[in-house]
């Protein structure tokens, strides 16, 4: 046998034209800060599991994807809510013509 270490990462989206693409690989339930949130993954072209949190948006727009799915999140900006409150914006692209990668 030949064992490869597992490599993991975590992206943080913090200026406009950031993105990440790779086969989804689903999400958990963590608690950050006392509140829960969804942690996304996917596994990028070099085989590195790359990790996530989502926002309202993300989770939303992730929802329908099925797991071994090519897709690329990139984030667009900032924008200011009525109430005061600061969210990122998000664009989620599936890749149609990649094959579905059994994770």
């Amino acid at each position: 046998m030949s064992y490869k270490e597992i490599e993991t990462a975590f992206k943080r989206f913090e200026n406009p034209g950031d993105a990440l693409e790779g086969h989804y690989s689903g999400c958990e339930s963590v608690v950050v800060n006392d509140s829960e949130a969804l942690r996304h993954s996917l596994l990028d072209a070099d085989g590195v599991k790359q990790s996530f949190l989502g926002t309202n948006q993300l989770d939303q727009l992730l929802k329908g994807v099925l797991i071994g799915t090519q897709i690329k999140i990139e984030y667009v900006g900032s924008r200011k809510m009525k109430a005061g409150r600061t969210l990122k914006d998000f664009k989620v692209f599936e890749d149609v013509n990649a094959p579905l990668l059994t994770l």
